[in-house]
């Protein structure tokens, strides 16, 4: 299943985290749900632990998402992401 978000809900998401305290909630949140395994012996508890991950996941992808302002003016040269 996907999760689509509207692009006003991922905005939200980019304020929320922002914040001094949505930068805490965002290294709890990659703590306890994705830097762990969901794997358990019974199936219906990994289930629910992949969504829990699943849904940090989204919260966190949507953090990580800088809004470019004024990308028309960025140079080809200022565009590239290798280390020289």
């Amino acid at each position: 299943m996907t999760i689509h978000l509207t692009e006003e809900e991922m905005e939200a998401i980019i304020r929320l985290f922002q914040s001094p305290t949505g930068h805490q909630v965002k290294e709890m949140l990659e703590q306890k749900f994705m830097n762990r395994l969901s794997f358990c012996n019974d199936p219906y508890k990994t289930a629910f632990m992949e969504g829990q991950r699943s849904l940090a996941l989204v919260f966190c992808a949507g953090a990580n998402i800088t809004p470019v302002v004024g990308a028309e003016h960025i140079d080809a040269d200022d565009s590239d992401n290798t280390t020289d």
